[in-house]
């Protein structure tokens, strides 16, 4: 795998967290792998270990939905 992928990659989730107005979530989702695939796949004790309130997980999810609704 190239290393520019990864980076495009976390940009993307970085970008999307910032339009949501969470861009603080952003370090901790790219330094664990959490990409656009990934969310649909997080479970309760992944977002509390990311630390993501509900609320904010609330709208993170809703919008993940929005935009990529094949993945659900």
């Amino acid at each position: 795998m190239s290393r520019a992928a990864p980076l495009t990659a976390a940009r993307h989730i970085a970008a999307f967290l910032a339009a949501l107005e969470l861009p603080q979530y952003a370090g901790g989702f790219v330094a664990n792998g959490v990409d656009f695939l990934a969310i649909p796949a997080l479970e309760r004790d992944d977002w509390v270990e990311l630390g993501v309130p509900i609320g904010h997980r609330a709208r993170i999810v809703k919008e993940h939905k929005a935009l990529h609704p094949e993945l659900w």
